[in-house]
């Protein structure tokens, strides 16, 4: 839904800056929001549920299924880490958020789909891209960060495992609920001061840049994660949660060979399709030029 806004505003300015800016940003929206749903659809494949609550819930459980006094956030599991990662990635070219604010490139496009903005219209964007911000907040800390805990551990296991100090992890634990939203808000300013951080550190990207990197990075690692996720599940219901992390590593392995072998295939395609020989004939003699794409600066002995 948020590609409507953008798109309606850069179309209805009759204004060429405006309207490459919303075009930029409905490609950017859509390549970008596959890679996002994939990563949570691999967390939701992981709970069995498309609930925060359940998600939530499944993290509360013990680390990797063998560490009952650590609660399994997803953002300690390998998979959860990699969904982890996508997921930021795809909420910053979301909310389009440098090193994504192609929509908006000052240098190129004025100021984007809003250039004929001004005032209390333009606060509006403002303050509609700050408020997603904000919500993507949320929704990292519940799937990836454990919700509303402060700190990912299991007290009454603590107490269970420590019995001498078991009134102060009881205490803990009430300490956590009373302080639950609290925790959850903490966690959305960290991440608001992440964005904010991102933008004051990285340069923007080209647009063939923003463009590779959504559908041929994030998607394809995206989906490989997905794959990689189902093998663990079945994995585990049918040999225990030591099978079940056998086969997610043995697929992880598989999947990093097929795709070493696909980078290695497409690299000397490209290098042989970079090489060609043109013939020039000029009536008295034939000469043979060959022509070479510019050489990276690892290769400047090459003769051009």
């Amino acid at each position: 839904m948020g590609a409507y806004g953008i798109v309606l505003a850069g179309y209805s300015s009759n204004n060429k800056y405006s309207l490459m800016g919303g075009l930029r940003a409905s490609a950017q929206l859509i390549s970008y929001e596959l890679a996002m749903g994939v990563s949570l659809a691999c967390i939701a494949l992981a709970t069995g549920s498309l609930k925060m609550t359940d998600m939530v819930a499944e993290q509360e459980k013990a680390l990797w299924g063998v560490i009952p006094q650590v609660q399994n956030w997803f953002l300690f599991t390998p998979f959860g880490l990699l969904s982890a990662v996508i997921f930021l990635i795809a909420l910053v070219a979301e909310t389009n958020r440098a090193p994504f604010d192609l929509p908006e490139a000052e240098n190129e496009l004025i100021a984007g789909y809003h250039t004929e903005y001004s005032s209390m219209k333009f606060a509006v964007f403002f303050m509609g891209e700050y408020a997603a911000m904000f919500v993507f907040s949320g929704v990292f800390a519940a799937v990836f960060m454990g919700g509303y805990h402060f700190m990912p551990f299991n007290y009454d296991e603590l107490a269970v495992t420590f019995p001498s100090l078991s009134s102060f992890w009881y205490a803990l634990r009430d300490l956590n609920y009373w302080l639950g939203p609290a925790g959850f808000l903490v966690k959305q300013v960290f991440m608001l001061s992440f964005f904010i951080w991102l933008r004051a550190t990285l340069p923007r990207l080209r647009y063939d840049q923003l463009m590779n990197l959504g559908w041929k990075s994030l998607l394809p690692t995206s989906v490989a994660n997905f794959i990689i996720v189902g093998i663990w599940i079945v994995a585990t219901e049918m040999y225990g949660v030591l099978g079940g992390w056998v086969a997610f590593f043995g697929a992880v392995a598989l999947l990093a060979l097929l795709y070493f072998n696909l980078v290695s295939a497409s690299r000397k395609s490209r290098e042989a399709e970079q090489r060609q020989a043109i013939s020039l004939v000029d009536g008295t003699e034939r000469r043979s030029i060959t022509l070479v794409d510019p050489a990276p600066a690892s290769s400047s002995g090459k003769t051009v």
